[in-house]
């Protein structure tokens, strides 16, 4: 198939002939459509069987990066898919233990709160207030993951209501 394709672009090519050759049955598009351009043009304005056989040469080039390029481009697309995947379960995992640690936290929280209004040595009341105040910001650090785990999934619900600004600064 090489030495007819050969034959045909050098035909082509030859601006001393003015007869179109036949073309072989399994030349690609790109070449077919060279082929009537330049056969269409004046036989004497022709480009060399050189720059056609390199301009095909560059355009099969083109075709095996454009195919390369749309390969990897769908498998980026398929692992960025994995990606935001395992990052929604991730969330979805956070959310769940921040939910199961709130719940044994709380009562640590209001036991300890309860035992702080009973008799207790000044080293015993110090000792619970220590207890309920690493509580409280541990059950903030919670609220906050679980905030977090909400504006990532979309989740969040905006309260808008109106109020008084007064009241809430001096409160």
């Amino acid at each position: 198939h090489g030495e007819e394709h050969e034959h045909v672009l050098k035909d082509v090519c030859n601006r001393r002939k003015n007869k179109r050759p036949e073309l072989p049955s399994f030349c690609s598009e790109r070449f077919v459509k060279m082929y009537n351009d330049c056969v269409s043009a004046d036989y004497t304005n022709r480009p060399t069987a050189e720059q056609l056989d390199l301009a095909l040469k560059v355009e099969q080039k083109v075709v095996e990066q454009t195919d390369t390029l749309e390969a990897t481009n769908k498998e980026l697309e398929q692992a960025n898919r994995k990606i935001a995947a395992a990052a929604a379960l991730q969330l979805q995992h956070f959310a769940c233990m921040s939910h199961e640690i709130r719940t044994p936290l709380n009562c640590i929280i209001g036991l300890s709160s309860l035992m702080e209004e009973s008799d207790l040595s000044l080293q015993q009341r110090e000792s619970m207030q220590m207890i309920v105040s690493s509580g409280n910001l541990l059950r903030c650090i919670v609220d906050d993951v679980l905030d977090y785990s909400k504006l990532e999934s979309g989740n969040v619900v905006i309260d808008v209501r109106r109020i008084n600004l007064q009241v809430v600064l001096s409160g």
